[in-house]
């Protein structure tokens, strides 16, 4: 999954946090911001992207590297090929990653 926040970069680890204690719910985020940009569908090396905003994990690189267990099928073998912890293509296209990885601009 990737967050899209325009105000930082995307590269974040998604985790979880187990706890009684009570916190307020966010809404949900509706906003769409990719628009027509298809950077990650077209370069993921696997394919993994079988519509816009929709993965499927069974064909992520990241997944099948880091968090599948067990033997790889015949099917997923091939997929994974040479990586070995994880791709992040989708992460090096994205325009909102590319932005905040651009150094800073210096004033003379």
């Amino acid at each position: 999954m990737m967050l899209i926040d325009p105000t930082g970069a995307r590269f974040t680890f998604i985790g979880v946090v187990l706890t009684d204690a009570a916190l307020a719910t966010d809404p949900p985020f509706e906003a769409d911001r990719c628009g027509t940009c298809r950077a990650c569908l077209d370069a993921c090396p696997t394919s993994a992207f079988v519509a816009p905003g929709v993965l499927d994990a069974r064909r992520c690189i990241s997944y099948l590297t880091i968090e599948h267990r067990g033997e790889f099928s015949q099917a997923q073998q091939p997929l994974v090929g040479d990586w070995l912890f994880g791709c992040d293509v989708c992460q090096d296209v994205c325009p909102w990653n590319v932005k905040f990885a651009l150094p800073p601009a210096t004033s003379s």
